[in-house]
Formats: structure tokens, C-alpha cells, sequence
């Protein structure tokens, strides 16, 4: 009879473990672990990273292509993927209930005279739980919350730094490739006036002298040639290290580079930075330390551990029930000091939010005035001063084959051409990063169209 009670007991124990596992089996089961569902691009991403991927195996890359295979495979983006799923882990686990405890004693038995053996001994079996009436597992879950919403806010961040990371070296690709057109017509160019200057070298119309400067420019264009061949080389695998592959084996970047994306009105640009990952995620940061002084808050409150169980008396075969309550007595420590420093950490979150957005402000009216400054200027070496030194370079040209003009003002205007046009470039491929940076700035994600 004494040993066909605790087979109850213990079948009562693993009842409760279950009904446990079963809770947490539940929370995982119902619970949104799927934070993923907050991509901030709404494309077709496997349909346009497999296009991409077979437009780079035909040698050609577009900007949407770019950044499709830089949200898909840059390794950071993977990585931090990882660490918001994890922390989502992390709020299920601090919603969870304690585990119920069990323990089990034998008291006076393996002594002396009567003590000795089992005979006189007597068997504990009790079953614990700790109860919280304050709802800290739930209080615990909103910080986990808060917590997994800055662990997406900034997922999102990080891509939209990527993204325009992307946009500002695809558009120095580009600018590069129309250097290199710039650079091999200027050496044609120079193959033209050595012949032309050749020419009236043998007719006696010109001296040897400018046959050899003629020549030296010719090698000159030659070796910008080659370096920006190398500059090429290196922008072409600088992009494609955003998304951890090679550079694609031949053939260019596909895009325009003057095609300038309009820029919006400053008051609007305001309004879309209030609503940037950046500072969204800082309004979060203050949510969730409002939600930690609660839960400090309610630490204060104790825990009261109920407990059950029986008795056995293996002398007399008697079994008697136990039952018992204990809690701390809340004198001394009322979680003063955690109560205090939750809300100091959410002060200094308020503080960070208004040094993040002064600092976002400020550098998206810098990159505001800038782009203003640079679309005039673009504007104008494009409509006048572009055509205008191709005029007099095209001038100058025909008048020193006809002999009425000299070498030296040939080279003049040739020179001054080449410059302008490298101006010309240069602008448009400044004006497309600041634009990518103000786009970051203001959660401007929306991807160009080619």
C-alpha cells in the first residue's frame, strides 16, 4: 500500500510539466515570428534577382537589377535578418510562465538502533509554483516587443543604406563609363591633329616642334586612357561587392545619367524625415524604456509560491497532505534604483530622438541647397556653355587645318572642351549621390525607374 502513492504523485508532476510544454509549444505555434513581413521593397524580388542574374551573365546591369541582388544577397542584410528573428525568439521565451518545481525527501532513515534502514523513515513529495500578480511576463513581452519593432526599424534602415549606397556607386559607374567614351575620343582626336599637324610639317606649313608636342599630347591621351580603364575596373567590382559577388565579365552599366530625378519641395522633405526608420526607430527606443519602468514597477510587487504535496509516515503506513504559501516581505528592496534608471534611459532616448533629428534635418538641408546648386550649374553647362566650347574647339579645329590659327590655340580649346565636358560628368554623378543621400535621409525608398 506505502509504495502505490507516489506513482499518483508523480503522474501528477509530469501532468503539470506537460500542460507547461504544452503552453510554450502554444506560444510558439501562434506566435508572428516572421518579421520579415516588413520588407520595405513590394517587388517581385526572386523574379528580378534571377532577370538580374541573367543580365549580368550577358554582361549587362541595370540599376534596378543592382539593387534587387544587393537587398538579396549583401551580407549584412543576411546577417541582421538573423538578429531580428532572434530577438523575436527572445519575446516569446520572456512571455513564458515559470516552470513548476518538484522536490523529493527522505528524513530519518540509514541511522543508528530504530533509525536504521527505512523502517522508521519518512517521505516527502511536494510540487511548487511561483504565481506573479503583478503581469510581469506580459510587461516582459512588451518590452520584447518594442525591442523586436527597433530590431525591424533598423533591418529597414540598413537597407535603405544599402539601396543608396548602390544608387551613388552604380552612378559613378556610369559617370566613369562616359569618361572613358570622352577619353577614347579625345585620344581620336589627338590621332587627327598629329596627322594634320604631320601633314603640314612635310608641306613645310609648320615646324617639327609642334609635331612633337602634338605627339606627347597624343601619349598623354593615351595614359588618361589607360587610367580610366583602371578607374572602370575598380567601380565595376566596388558595386558588386554589395551583394558579395564578382563584377559581371563584360559589357557596361545600363542607365542615364542625365536624367536628373526631380528634386522635391524642402516642407515635403521635412514631413518624409519625421517618418524615417531613423528617427521612427528612436520614438521606439522611447516607447520601450516607458514600458521597462512599468515592468520595474511591477516588480515590486512579490511572488507568492504556492506548494502542495504529501507526506508519507513508513512506520505507521500513514500519508499526510502538506500545503504551504511563501512570499518576500517587501521592506527594504522596492526595485527603487531600477524604477529610476528606466526612466532616466528614456529621458536620455528623448534626448537622442532631438539629436537625431536635428542632425537629419541639417544634413538634408545641406543636401537640398547642394542639389539646387548643382541643378542650376548642370543646367547651364548642358544648355550654354556645353555646346558653346564645342563650337569654338570644332572652330579652332578647321581653322588650324586651313593654317589660320596655331597650334597652341588649338590645344587651348581642345583642352577647355575636355575639361567642361569632365565638369559636365563629374556634376551629374555628384548630383545622383547627394540625391541618394537625401533619399536615405528621408526614407525615400522608391527605386528608380531606367
Amino acid at each position: 500500500m506505502k509504495h502505490q502513492r507516489f506513482p499518483f504523485v508523480i503522474l501528477l508532476s509530469s501532468f503539470l510539466a506537460g500542460c507547461a510544454a504544452q503552453r510554450f509549444n502554444a506560444a510558439w505555434k501562434d506566435y508572428p515570428v516572421n518579421a520579415l513581413q516588413y520588407e520595405m521593397n513590394n517587388f517581385d524580388s526572386e523574379r528580378i534577382v534571377s532577370n538580374s542574374e541573367n543580365l549580368i551573365n550577358k554582361g549587362v546591369l541595370t540599376l534596378t537589377a543592382a539593387i534587387a541582388l544587393a537587398l538579396e544577397k549583401n551580407p549584412s542584410i543576411a546577417a541582421y535578418s538573423q538578429e531580428v528573428l532572434a530577438i523575436e525568439s527572445s519575446a516569446i521565451q520572456a512571455g513564458l510562465y515559470i516552470n513548476p518545481e518538484i522536490e523529493f525527501t527522505v528524513e530519518d532513515m540509514g541511522g543508528t538502533g530504530e533509525k536504521k534502514g527505512f523502517g522508521s523513515s519518512e517521505s516527502t513529495l511536494l510540487i511548487s509554483q511561483t504565481i506573479d500578480i503583478s503581469g510581469k511576463p506580459s510587461k516582459k513581452s512588451n518590452v520584447k516587443e518594442h525591442e523586436r519593432s527597433i530590431a525591424i526599424l533598423d533591418y529597414l534602415g540598413l537597407k535603405t543604406e544599402i539601396v543608396s549606397e548602390v544608387k551613388k556607386r552604380f552612378y559613378n559607374l556610369l559617370a566613369t563609363q562616359e569618361k572613358r567614351a570622352l577619353f577614347l575620343e579625345q585620344y581620336e582626336i589627338a590621332e587627327e591633329v598629329l596627322k594634320a599637324v604631320s601633314e603640314k610639317v612635310v608641306a613645310g606649313r609648320a615646324q617639327q616642334a609642334e609635331e612633337y608636342k602634338a605627339a606627347i599630347e597624343l601619349q598623354m591621351n593615351a595614359v588618361r586612357l589607360k587610367q580610366i580603364e583602371n578607374d572602370l575596373a575598380f567601380n565595376r567590382m566596388n558595386l558588386a561587392y554589395l551583394w558579395g559577388g564578382e563584377p559581371w565579365e563584360s559589357g557596361d552599366a545600363s542607365g542615364e545619367l542625365e536624367v536628373m530625378p526631380s528634386l522635391p519641395k524642402l516642407s515635403e522633405l521635412h514631413e518624409k524625415a519625421v517618418m524615417s526608420s531613423s528617427l521612427l526607430r528612436w520614438k521606439e527606443e522611447i516607447a520601450k524604456w516607458e514600458s521597462v519602468k512599468r515592468l520595474e514597477s511591477a516588480k515590486k510587487a512579490p511572488e507568492i509560491k504556492l506548494a502542495a504535496g504529501l507526506k508519507t509516515y513508513s512506520a505507521t503506513d500513514d500519508v499526510g497532505l502538506i500545503a504551504g504559501i511563501s512570499f518576500p516581505i517587501p521592506l527594504f528592496d522596492l526595485n527603487q534604483g531600477g524604477i529610476v534608471e528606466a526612466e532616466k534611459r528614456k529621458k536620455k532616448a528623448e534626448s537622442e530622438y532631438k539629436a537625431a533629428q536635428n542632425m537629419i534635418f541639417s544634413e538634408m538641408e545641406e543636401a537640398f541647397w547642394s542639389l539646387s546648386s548643382l541643378f542650376l550649374e548642370i543646367q547651364s553647362l548642358r544648355e550654354n556653355i556645353l555646346p558653346s566650347a564645342r563650337k569654338i574647339f570644332e572652330s579652332v579645329l578647321e581653322s588650324y587645318k586651313a593654317g589660320k590659327s596655331g597650334y597652341l590655340d588649338l590645344l587651348s580649346a581642345q583642352k577647355t572642351f575636355a575639361d567642361i565636358r569632365i565638369r559636365y560628368l563629374d556634376s551629374l554623378a555628384i548630383y545622383h549621390r547627394i540625391f541618394a543621400d537625401l533619399e536615405r535621409l528621408t526614407a525615400v525608398t522608391g527605386f528608380s525607374k531606367e
